[in-house]
């Protein structure tokens, strides 16, 4: 599981199902989250020594609730060009924007930009052809736009990649 030295975290994929860990590159674990069944929209888990819950709040599975140890502290929204809209609460219970969007064609990424578009890091996925899921390479760029904790905020981009990716290959599949 050794990634390269620019990669500060490493994310691993542990079910089919879409459960998740998040390393550091000394492989501690920071992060953990997972759906209770296969077609589930909900998730919990562990970030940063804190109960993370992230429930649909529409039928349409197009806006998510971000808990934390209950308490609901941002969203998930995805905007009509399929991007990521993260509103979250920073330290001083400010409310923040974020925008987790793809870059690359055939070469993906995942890039978290703040509200003036200030590039935070990019998630890179490895899809494992032996396990048939995603794991993700994280390489920081300018973490101090992120008034959130890193490892939470991760957990979160995670999440919300996951169900991008659902939602391509659905919206593939119902094309084909």
């Amino acid at each position: 599981m050794k990634e390269t030295p620019s990669s500060k975290y490493y994310i691993r994929t542990i079910t089919a199902r879409g459960n998740f860990e998040v390393f550091d590159a000394d492989q501690r674990l920071w992060a953990h989250l997972n759906y209770p069944s296969w077609l589930s929209a909900k998730a919990a888990g562990e970030a940063n020594g804190r109960v993370l819950e992230i429930v649909p709040r529409n039928v349409f599975n197009s806006k998510f609730d971000i808990l934390l140890d209950g308490e609901d502290v941002g969203d998930i929204v995805f905007n009509w060009k399929m991007q990521m809209i993260i509103r979250l609460l920073d330290y001083q219970r400010q409310e923040r924007h974020y925008l987790l969007r793809i870059k690359g064609v055939f070469n993906q990424r995942f890039l978290l930009e703040d509200d003036i578009k200030n590039p935070i890091f990019v998630m890179a996925p490895r899809f494992r052809w032996s396990k048939m899921r995603y794991d993700y390479r994280v390489y920081p760029l300018e973490t101090q736009y992120l008034q959130s904790p890193e490892e939470t905020m991760l957990a979160i981009c995670t999440y919300a990649a996951n169900l991008y990716k659902t939602r391509k290959g659905a919206a593939s599949g119902a094309a084909g």
